[in-house]
């Protein structure tokens, strides 16, 4: 299965994606399916991700609360790059998330 994500579309102009602002090119994006789940013990995971790895690039995005109540996000490119960005108490973690994949993209 696979998704089209438009990297970046403007709001409202009646194609369904992920906006985060200005116009370009759609870019195909095919979903990994792991033979995993909440209840796989964390080799099996790892097992999987390598696996899926194998033909192409891992990117791994993420945003969470801190006990504090602080919101960030963060995202990694295998062998590329990466970063994070904290948001402070006032964003919630989805907030935090799609700082993350805006990173990833």
């Amino acid at each position: 299965m696979s998704r089209i994500l438009n990297k970046a579309a403007e709001v409202g102009d009646g194609d369904e994606g992920l906006s985060i602002g200005g116009r370009v090119e759609r870019e195909e994006i095919s979903e990994v399916k792991l033979q995993v789940n909440k209840d796989s013990k964390a080799n099996k995971w790892e097992l999987a991700i390598n696996e899926a790895r194998e033909e192409s690039i891992g990117v791994f995005t993420d945003g969470s609360m801190s006990e504090e109540s602080r919101v960030g996000g963060g995202w990694h490119v295998e062998g590329l790059a990466g970063s994070k960005e904290g948001m402070g108490r006032l964003a919630m973690v989805w907030d935090g998330k799609i700082v993350g994949m805006r990173g990833g993209i």
